[in-house]
């Protein structure tokens, strides 16, 4: 029977088999999925990475303030909400990908052509 090797937890943490032997940019433990993708033009690929990054930015590994993540594609129209829980009893909310660009300017996540904002303010979906 053969063994299947395990990948290491910083592997699973950039989902990336290979590490680059140089040195990463200053980043959050959230963005690390966004950093080195294997196509960047993989919109699969990208939507998965998107999503591991989300889920670790609602696990707040980082212990930042914010409520709410939105991460938007600066060239094709998708967008992204991670929204964290208002109370215990309730689970975290992830919308996406949204078909429109949420917002406009935030700070750059690359290689990917990506924006982000957090906030501390919850947006209402009702509003949609």
């Amino acid at each position: 029977m053969s063994e299947i090797p395990l990948l290491s937890e910083v592997q699973q943490l950039y989902m990336g088999e290979v590490l680059p032997e140089h040195t990463l940019p200053k980043h959050y433990i959230w963005q690390s999925p966004l950093l080195l993708p294997q196509d960047s033009s993989d919109l699969g690929e990208l939507d998965q990475r998107i999503r591991q990054a989300g889920l670790l930015w609602l696990k707040n590994n980082d212990m930042r303030p914010f409520q709410q993540l939105v991460i938007t594609h600066k060239q094709g129209w998708l967008s992204y909400v991670f929204q964290r829980a208002k109370t215990p009893n309730q689970y975290p909310i992830t919308v996406g990908p949204i078909a429109r660009r949420l917002i406009n300017k935030g700070n750059l996540l690359s290689p990917y052509p990506l924006i982000y904002q957090e906030f501390t303010e919850i947006w209402n979906f009702n509003l949609w």
